[in-house]
Parts: C-alpha cells; sequence; structure tokens
C-alpha cells in the first residue's frame, strides 16, 4: 500500500510539473514574441495556445503541486494555494463573461503583448468558452477539496 501512495505522489508532481513547464513556454513565446516556435506549431496544424489559456494552466499546476499532499499540508500552502484558487475563479469567471457578453479585454493586452502574425489574430483574442467554463469548474473543485 505505501508503494502505491509513492507512484501516486510521484506521479501528481510529475503532472504538475509537466503542467507548469508547458505553460512557461507558451507564456515565454507570448512574452518573447518566438516566431519560430509559433510558425512550428503552426505548421504541424497545432493551434496556437492563448496567453490567458497558458496562464491558467500555470496557477492550476501550482495548485495541483501544492495540494497534492491532501491533509498533510501546512497552514502556508493552504493559504498560498486559496489564494490561486481564488485568482484562477476570478480570470476563468472573468473570461467566461467576457466571452458571453462579447468583452474585447484580454491579457495580453493589458501587458501590451501584440501578435505580428496575421494566423494568430484569432489567437490574441479571448479563450474559447468551453474553455473558460472547464476552468471556472476546475477552481470550483480546487475550491471544495
Amino acid at each position: 500500500m505505501k508503494n502505491r501512495k509513492e507512484i501516486l505522489a510521484l506521479a501528481t508532481k510529475a503532472i504538475g510539473i509537466v503542467v507548469i513547464a508547458v505553460s512557461l513556454l507558451v507564456i515565454a513565446e507570448c512574452l518573447l514574441d518566438i516566431l519560430s516556435f509559433r510558425n512550428e506549431l503552426l505548421t504541424y496544424s497545432y493551434s496556437a495556445t492563448r496567453f490567458e489559456t497558458a496562464v491558467c494552466f500555470l496557477l492550476s499546476g501550482c495548485i495541483f503541486l501544492l495540494i497534492r499532499d491532501g491533509s498533510s499540508i501546512s497552514t502556508f500552502r493552504k493559504r498560498v494555494s486559496s489564494i490561486l484558487i481564488f485568482v484562477l475563479l476570478l480570470l476563468a469567471a472573468f473570461f467566461l463573461f467576457s466571452k458571453i457578453f462579447s468583452w474585447n479585454i484580454t491579457m495580453a493586452g493589458v501587458f501590451g503583448l501584440h501578435t505580428t502574425l496575421a494566423l494568430d489574430a484569432a489567437a490574441a483574442g479571448n479563450m474559447n468558452l468551453i474553455v473558460a467554463f472547464n476552468f471556472l469548474m476546475l477552481a470550483l473543485t480546487f475550491l471544495l477539496l
């Protein structure tokens, strides 16, 4: 039984690290405007990930790493994870309502990031409705844990 718990703890840690690494890669690509990376993804028919989605994935990965131990986490980790959950909940709700009410406010626009490719005009907009809804549900699930 103990071996199974160790394997699950290692797997959850690995998943959290992979989610954080990939989201940081996408955020770095947006901030540094790495065109070769973006062109390579578009060549293989991958859609360009939006900056907002990468930020939500980063928050989710951090929350996942902070709460992976369940009931044995410290008070500091509980407070930090609660703050991150609240931020994720607010961001997901904002993105969901901005998509529903057709607001044209993006995090990339707030930070002054501009896309240079015409193909990325759609990627510069708000995240998809279903993605925002899924992040809202994920934040609520984290809140209930």
